[in-house]
């Protein structure tokens, strides 16, 4: 899970099982802005993407790809 903040690293332990959470790491590794170099707002989209999935993989794949179509939708669903 290199590449990710310290306090997102502690909500993936907080939130997902041990079994899961590599692959909760890996899926917030899945975002990224390509059109900014805003490391600030990748991890409040990755913060909000948390959020959303409530500890639940499949749901953090489903923000994932709405994050990548238009991250907006995402901080506007969880309220971020």
């Amino acid at each position: 899970m290199d590449g990710l903040t310290p306090d997102l690293l502690d909500r993936v332990r907080r939130d997902f099982p041990p079994a899961e959470q590599e692959e909760a790491g890996r899926l917030l590794l899945g975002y990224e802005l390509e059109q900014s170099s805003d490391p600030e707002g990748v991890a409040r989209v990755r913060h909000a993407m948390l959020t959303g999935a409530g500890g639940e993989l499949y749901e953090l794949r489903i923000l994932l790809e709405a994050a990548r179509k238009d991250y907006r939708d995402v901080l506007y669903w969880t309220g971020s």
